[in-house]
């Protein structure tokens, strides 16, 4: 029968598992469930900051900021980055200005736990938790989850600090850590492999705090973790990246660079870095040692991005020398990145410019299509069926992606836009159907040598110039998101039908005047016919555009 000190030993260590894997697996829930009812919450942000991007640095590096401020998550920004990259929708400039930003902003979360909010953790869930149940509006509902997640996220911590207690009680834990807690080098790769190993950076710069709090560790040792923090944090981005394009390669090693690089510039000046951090906690900033460490994380951030910040171009320079560009497999400019899926509000973004990229491949399909019927041109008649096949391949992806991302939990204006977008490639496939078709009617001119009259090629041109008017505003409608653009172009419809049942009756008088063969006249029939459905198609999707836009405004 054990003796009562074993049994106490015993007890000790269940205690210090129990509470310090406990807390933090609370913590990591609670900072990703804040995290996503703030992404939730702030959708209609993230996707006006989105539209901004530019090519310049500072707004590219307030974006990041900004964004990983919002949805305090450094990790789903720098993938969503990386992803958004390996779409075409971002430049290698951009992403790495808004690497820079996020690290500033994730450090909010650890400037949040600094704060001495862990004794009113349970009344916080309560209010999160009656907010997120009991609200009816969307936005509300995310709030409340953000509110309960900070809850948890202080719950977590004061579980972790529950077992500190118990640590220095067990002789054998307080003996490891005065051999071992004192060295900062030991501490970084600590940092490091913990934050590889558990994917959340908010964790071990919390586990840093309490460990640090409680003179377990020294302050030298807290920096040594909160360093290496900065660069097990770079993992997640270099696995995204694996089987990505170059760009999106680049940019995971854009931001493993940056913060490598400025580590061993943090680590080389440890101790005047370290005592410049004490005397802006105590005499400039005047807070408790509390702070020290969230302040760490933060100033180390702040300084890094001043010093890449006026040398980014010649960074990205870098990049693009020690990473060579190779050919990328993938048709196109393909957008459609399973990186984002997560990101609902940048995933339908994606999917948005993929519906965009389709309808320009339909685009150049009406143009080719009414060339070679018009002009008996064979030769870009295979140009049409590849485009013809290419937009078949990019309605099943987007659907199959779209698919994906109406399984993520979102709100109602996320959930209307799925079938939206759906509806919307379909109508554009549809378009490509009949613009193959108007190919084979074309081979079937060719080889059958029929000629068409000129007042018929007058018509088919005076057709397909309403047409093609009517697509290229849609298009631009579509881009830009414009629902009076989207009104313009549908109206454009009606002239088509006007046109179409014009230029049929014209057609009959010929046939029966004798000046058009019944050959050439069933051809022309069916060309028109093609040419009426697709302006249908084209009208469908206008006001698909308009109903959105309209009930996007409501909400």
């Amino acid at each position: 029968m054990p003796d009562l000190n074993s049994l106490i030993l015993e007890n000790t260590a269940f205690q210090i598992i129990f509470n310090l894997f406990g807390g933090t697996a609370l913590l990591m829930y609670g900072v990703d469930f804040m995290g996503g009812g703030l992404e939730k919450a702030s959708g209609k942000v993230m996707k006006k900051i989105l539209s901004v991007l530019t090519k310049n640095i500072f707004v590219a590096f307030f974006v990041g900021t900004v964004l990983t401020m919002l949805v305090q998550s450094s990790t789903a920004i720098t993938v969503m980055t990386v992803g958004f990259v390996n779409a075409g929708l971002m430049n290698l400039t951009q992403a790495v200005g808004i690497i820079y930003g996020t690290n500033i902003g994730t450090t909010i979360t650890a400037q949040l736990m600094s704060l001495k909010l862990t004794y009113i953790a349970l009344p916080i869930i309560a209010v999160g938790f009656y907010i997120l149940s009991f609200s009816k509006k969307d936005s509300t509902k995310s709030l409340g989850q953000a509110i309960m997640g900070f809850g948890l996220m202080f719950l977590g911590l004061k579980t972790l600090n529950a077992s500190l207690p118990y640590i220095k009680d067990s002789e054998t834990a307080m003996q490891l850590f005065l051999q071992y807690g004192q060295n900062p080098f030991l501490g970084l790769f600590v940092g490091m492999i913990a934050t590889m190993l558990i994917h959340s950076s908010a964790a071990t710069v919390a586990l840093t705090i309490s460990l640090f709090s409680a003179d377990l560790i020294s302050f030298y040792a807290a920096v040594g973790l909160t360093l290496g923090d900065n660069i097990g944090t770079c993992v997640t981005a270099q696995l995204a990246s694996i089987k990505a394009n170059t760009a999106a390669r680049r940019t995971a090693w854009a931001h493993t660079l940056y913060n490598v690089i400025g580590v061993v510039i943090a680590v080389i000046v440890l101790r005047p870095f370290s005592g410049m951090i004490e005397w802006i906690t105590f005499n400039l900033l005047r807070e408790p040692k509390a702070f020290l460490v969230a302040n760490t994380h933060t100033l180390f951030n702040i300084i890094s991005a001043l010093v890449f910040l006026p040398i980014t171009k010649h960074y990205v320079l870098f990049l693009e020398k020690i990473i060579p560009d190779r050919r990328d497999k993938k048709y196109g400019k393909g957008t459609l990145d399973r990186l984002l899926i997560d990101t609902p509000v940048a995933a339908l973004k994606a999917a948005t410019q993929e519906v965009i990229n389709a309808a320009e491949v339909a685009k150049n399909m009406l143009n080719d299509s009414l060339i070679s019927l018009i002009e008996d041109n064979e030769s870009i008649i295979d140009s049409v069926l590849q485009n013809e096949e290419k937009l078949n391949i990019m309605q099943t992806e987007i659907t199959q992606y779209l698919v994906e991302i109406s399984r993520k939990d979102l709100d109602s204006d996320q959930s209307a836009r799925i079938p939206a977008l759906i509806n919307t490639i379909n109508n554009f496939e549809r378009v490509g159907d009949h613009c193959e078709d108007i190919t084979e009617l074309s081979r079937s001119k060719i080889n059958r040598k029929i000629i068409f009259s000129e007042k018929g090629i007058n018509e088919l041109e005076t057709l397909y110039q309403e047409v093609m008017s009517m697509m290229n505003e849609c298009c631009l409608a579509y881009s830009k998101d414009d629902a009076e653009l989207a009104l313009q172009a549908a109206a454009r419809e009606e002239v088509v039908d006007e046109l179409t049942l014009k230029f049929k009756e014209k057609h009959i008088r010929r046939l029966e005047e004798g000046t058009c063969s019944v050959q050439a006249g069933v051809i022309y029939l069916d060309a028109i016919t093609h040419l009426e459905r697709i302006a249908d198609h084209l009208h469908n999707v206008c006001l698909i555009l308009s109903e959105g836009r309209r009930n996007a405004d409501k909400n």
